[in-house]
């Protein structure tokens, strides 16, 4: 895989997958002010593949939907091509 340059917000979303292994989008909007979640980790996973991330359904503890993100090992292992440290 050649090295891409990614944009600054989806790098950010990489950064903390791999370090953290998972995001919400209240947790991206918190942390990185990401208001399209479901875009960046679409960005991420035409960069390193379509297994690279998935998607679990949760329910809060009202009751409410929402989506979590986790990085799979496929996905770590493409991580090493990015300057995460940077």
């Amino acid at each position: 895989m050649t090295q891409r340059k990614l944009a600054p917000q989806t790098l950010a979303i990489l950064r903390h997958l791999n370090n953290v292994g998972s995001i919400s989008n209240v947790e991206a909007q918190a942390l990185y002010k990401c208001r399209a979640l479901p875009r960046r980790i679409a960005d991420l996973k035409d960069t390193l593949g379509s297994g690279a991330i998935v998607r679990a359904l949760k329910r809060d503890a009202t009751g409410q939907r929402y989506a979590r993100y986790s990085i799979t090992d496929h996905g770590r292992n493409a991580v090493a091509d990015f300057a995460l440290h940077a």
